[in-house]
């Protein structure tokens, strides 16, 4: 009997959205928000290894012009190095996927909004 081939649930309560022109800071680390929903988001950072004791952390959400959304509590759920042809030692582009910790209402509602103003 040959193994049932593996299938992966998206376990995400809510979809993602895809943003543009959005970045992410967390402690002087930046990346660029590649899709956010109300529970998480996934963006891009360049550095030379996986940022250091990032399991659980805050960061800030910054939208073009207005004014960032600063504090929000995120756990890592995975990150890994995007494949590319660079030499080793050279910067490389990961990708990681976070989910929200407990958010204010106030985070809650900006956030909601930004996710409105992005899915048009």
């Amino acid at each position: 009997m040959a193994p049932s081939p593996q299938v992966h649930h998206d376990r995400r309560t809510h979809p993602r959205i895809a943003v543009n022109n959005c970045m992410f800071d967390a402690d002087m680390k930046f990346g660029r928000i590649i899709d956010i929903s109300a529970t998480g988001m996934s963006f891009y950072y360049t550095d030379r290894q996986p940022w250091a004791n990032r399991d659980k952390f805050k960061g800030a959400i910054t939208i073009e012009t207005k004014t960032p959304i600063r504090n929000l509590p995120m756990e890592t759920v995975s990150d890994f190095e995007l494949p590319n042809n660079s030499t080793p030692g050279s910067m490389a582009v990961r990708r990681r996927s976070v989910r929200f910790g407990k958010l204010s209402d106030a985070q809650q509602q900006r956030l909601a909004e930004l996710i409105k103003t992005s899915s048009r």
